[in-house]
């Protein structure tokens, strides 16, 4: 009697603790197992648009290129006096060459016409910007091959109808003409390079021109080297 006692009481603690086990199994069913502490995730920037510069609103362009000679220098070419006593180099030279020609003979000598190049400015800047020739190539145009360098001087600014010196500045909205002159290149290594006369190729002139910090690269027209013109003397 005592056993059964015992084994209704087994029955009654088995009962309970499964009743209990399907009640906490209904409870958790369909939660979600608890997470962890919430992570802040920073949201990617987009890329913001580079602001172009300001020199990107100043249009430069080479009108044209003249390949001819390379003169003097305005103050260059006026002559200094001699001092007393000391001969004109050439002077003795020109005496054994002879004296002018006879009266009525003409001669001829050729005159010296400078190469130059022309640029067009066009600013829709509304700031100044300092403009520059950094480097100046002669190229084949046929080919595009670099047969010698050039250089620039006595920059020039086209105003009242005439050329006057200028100072390297594009003003704001400004429409210019400006040139330079050219220094000629070594026309003997351009002839090696070439491999034939430098009187018939023709040309282009590659420029690398500075506008406010930005460096571009321009081409010139082609152009032949034009021949030295005689005048009658």
């Amino acid at each position: 009697m005592k056993e059964m006692k015992l084994l209704g009481v087994a029955l009654i603690v088995s009962t309970l603790a499964v009743t209990a086990g399907c009640a906490g199994h209904e409870e958790g069913k369909g939660k979600s197992p608890p997470n962890g502490p919430e992570v802040a995730t920073a949201t990617p920037e987009e890329p913001q648009p580079q602001t172009p510069p300001s020199s990107a609103k100043v249009q430069i362009a080479v009108s044209s290129v003249q390949l001819q000679d390379d003169c003097p220098s305005p103050k260059s070419a006026s002559a200094s006096p001699v001092p007393v006593g000391i001969e004109e180099p050439g002077m003795q030279q020109k005496a054994q060459m002879g004296d002018a020609p006879a009266h009525g003979a003409r001669a001829f000598a050729p005159s010296c016409v400078q190469s130059r190049v022309q640029f067009s400015i066009e600013s829709e800047s509304d700031q100044a910007h300092a403009f520059a020739v950094k480097a100046v190539r002669l190229k084949k145009a046929e080919g595009g091959e670099v047969v010698g360098t050039m250089t620039t001087r006595e920059p020039t600014v086209w105003e009242e109808s005439k050329y006057n010196p200028w100072d390297q500045k594009v003003a704001a909205g400004a429409s210019l003409r400006v040139g330079y002159a050219l220094g000629a290149p070594d026309w003997g290594k351009v002839e090696k390079a070439l491999g034939q006369s430098t009187w018939g190729p023709m040309y282009v002139v590659e420029f690398d021109v500075e506008i406010g910090g930005e460096v571009r690269t321009l081409v010139s027209p082609q152009a032949p080297r034009d021949e030295p013109e005689n005048i009658v003397t």
